[in-house]
This record gives structure tokens, sequence and C-alpha cells, in this order.
């Protein structure tokens, strides 16, 4: 139920969102003080002109919005998480092979997924990566245990790596499809020695958000 669940919930997300902008626009048009502009001249007088009543209830809107909007961003990532270690189950009860590998599509848009954390810039032809699925470009969502919160700009996710050498890790990724479209996918890899550099055969840069 926790893909569901996280789905209604993006759902309500992007309701908020949408109000959210809606607001922005308004108080950030022509002649508006903006979110938090003062509604007073120097002397304390109220500026003229302005609509002060429909401003703060406006501004206090706002508040509410943003504050639903990170409760929301909370329970997502929970279930989520939740999901994530369904999958993993899943994934660690099915056969495994050494042979090449194809990413599974796990149907979560890429809008309600925790922050991507680093990109692929290179995979080496034949390597443990490369066999594993991962491609140029795919955004790590989550690698084991590391995700955007405990990556360390990457030495967490490096450390990790070398830790788990000849372990099979579950990766979670972004990839865009033919249609350019961003779809998240579910792979297994596992680091180890090959006649080329290092033991993934592949190189990560930190995601620039």
């Amino acid at each position: 139920m926790s893909r569901e669940i996280a789905l209604k919930l993006d759902q309500e997300r992007l309701i908020i969102e949408q109000e959210i902008k809606a607001i922005v626009d308004y108080l950030t048009a022509p002649g508006m003080p903006g979110i938090d502009g003062p509604l007073v001249d120097a002397e304390q007088f109220p500026i003229p002109g302005l609509d002060h009543y429909r401003i703060r209830e406006a501004r206090q809107r706002f508040n509410r919005l943003n504050n639903d909007y990170k409760e929301i961003m909370k329970r997502i990532e929970q279930e989520l998480e939740n999901y994530f270690q369904s999958v993993q189950s899943e994934i660690h009860n099915g056969n495994s092979s050494s042979h090449d590998q194809v990413p599974i599509e796990i149907g979560i848009p890429s809008s309600a997924l925790p922050h991507a954390f680093a990109i692929i810039s290179e995979v080496t032809e034949g390597s443990p990566a490369m066999q594993a699925g991962l491609k140029k470009e795919d955004k790590i969502v989550k690698f084991g245990d590391i995700d955007y919160r405990n990556h360390n700009n990457l030495q967490g996710l490096v450390q990790y790596i070398v830790s788990h050498e000849n372990q099979e890790i579950n990766v979670f990724i972004i990839r865009k499809n033919a249609i350019n479209r961003e779809t998240e996918l579910s792979l297994k890899i596992t680091p180890r020695r090959w006649e080329g550099n290092g033991i993934l055969g592949c190189r990560f840069v930190p995601t620039t958000n």
C-alpha cells in the first residue's frame, strides 16, 4: 500500500504547489509588496492602493500551505522508504545472475521520489556498473543505505561501495526514457575486482540541486 499512498500524497503535493504558486504570483505582481514586504510607509501609515486585508489573508494562507507542504513531503518520503524496503526484499528474494541485468521500473513519479544526490558521468565498457545496467546520466536516488541525507558530498557513497565489495547492493535510479520522460528504476550491483580500474567501473558527480 505504501506506493499507492505515496502516489495519492503526491497528487496532494501538486495541488498545494499550484496554490502556493498562485499566491506568490499574486503577492509579487507589479505594485505588490511581495511575500513579506512592508504594508506601511516610513511613517507607519498604510501604503495606499493596496488591499491590505487580502494581502494579509494571502500571506497567512501562504504560511499554512508551506507548513502543509513540509509535512506532506515528510509523509511521502516515509511511504517511499517503506516501498523501497519492500522492493529491496523482492529483489533480494529473486534470482541473481552474474550476466548483464535489466533494471526494473518501479512506477513512482520522479516528482514524488526523494532527491537524487548523484549523477553517473561515465560507465566503462564491461564493468560491473555496465553489467548491472547503469548508464551515463542516470540519477542516483538510493544506493544501498546511501541517499541524499547521508552521502556527505559523495564521500559516504565511496566508503559504502568500498565496504561492500563482493556484496550485492540494491540501487534506485531515475532515467530518461525514449520520449525524454523520467522513469524510476531499481537494479542490483555487486562491486568487485575486474580488469579495469576500481570495483564499479563508473564515475559519479554530485547533483547541483
